[in-house]
């Protein structure tokens, strides 16, 4: 491998001076560093979605279990109150029965 970089940097040194080569080396020094900074900005970028977006997960997930929560209260409430007119109606039926037998012994008697 050794030998190998050597033979590349002759063959570079015989094709460009020594100022090229400077020149070179300094641009890709600087897209190198250019290219350092974008990707340290795109992973700052990167996390701050994350943390944004994990922000958004635990809103809608207490979103959910608040929503869960009052559909449980809701529906608690409703089977009561059901409950409740049931019991009314078969209340106001067994008046309308015990009525209508009452009727029914004044007309037979």
């Amino acid at each position: 491998l050794e030998h190998n970089l050597e033979l590349v940097l002759q063959e570079v040194k015989g094709k460009y001076s020594e100022n090229e080569l400077e020149n070179h080396t300094s641009n890709g020094l600087l897209q190198l560093h250019e290219m350092e900074t974008c990707t340290e900005r795109y992973i700052e970028t990167l996390m701050a979605t994350l943390k944004s977006e994990n922000a958004y997960n635990k809103k809608q997930l207490q979103i959910s279990q608040l929503l869960e929560k009052d559909f449980k209260l809701f529906k608690h409430n409703a089977d009561n109150e059901l409950e409740k007119q049931k019991k009314e109606l078969n209340s106001r039926m067994k008046q309308v029965m015990e009525s209508q037998m009452k009727a029914l012994e004044v007309v037979h008697s």
